[in-house]
């Protein structure tokens, strides 16, 4: 009984099997090399891709909008034809179409703030004549367009241009001229 004892071995794990040669060792450490270099340029690109897309999401862009406004010296004549100051209001909106409650009444720079597509307004008060700048800057963090109205109240009520309309594009700066001439508005 002794014999078989020792005949049968209790746990043979050889690190390199006996009847490997040295080629066939060489393949497989090179196999594993392979394998794990493999491995860790997938992890590097997979991290480098991940964290480019988490900054450029998390690095917003600020979006310029700025509408230049100017009056003409003849502009909302009254029944003599002598020029008078004129409210004008830039709007910017979330939808296309958008038209102010107040628009058939002659009154398109009021009643702004009940609106809930406005996003932002301002209204300015313009003598023949003289020139303002609307300019703001926001915040771009998604793809979605909004709309820049700028309207007029004449004193003659709604001109044949009092609102003109234009899409401000998403991820690009917006830069617009208005003259007020008149009873109407122009894009210059």
């Amino acid at each position: 009984m002794a014999l078989l004892i020792w005949a049968v071995p209790a746990c043979r794990i050889p690190a390199i099997p006996p009847a490997c040669s040295a080629r066939q060792v060489s393949i497989r450490f090179m196999l594993a090399v392979s394998i794990k270099r493999g491995l860790l340029v997938l992890l590097l690109f997979s991290q480098i891709g991940c964290s480019s897309f988490i900054s450029s999401e998390s690095r917003n862009r600020s979006q310029i909008i700025e509408v230049g406004l100017s009056t003409a010296w003849q502009v909302n004549p009254d029944k003599y034809q002598s020029s008078q100051p004129v409210k004008i209001c830039v709007i910017e909106t979330r939808r296309a179409g958008w038209l102010p409650p107040r628009l058939y009444e002659g009154r398109i720079c009021s009643d702004l703030s009940n609106s809930a597509d406005i996003i932002n307004y301002e209204v300015y008060i313009l003598a023949p004549g003289q020139n303002k700048t609307y300019r703001t800057s926001v915040e771009v963090a998604g793809k979605f367009s909004r709309w820049i109205v700028v309207g007029a109240e004449f004193r003659r009520g709604i001109g044949e241009y009092s609102l003109i309309e234009k899409v401000v594009e998403p991820g690009s700066d917006f830069k617009m001229d208005i003259n007020a001439e008149n009873t109407s508005l122009t894009v210059l």
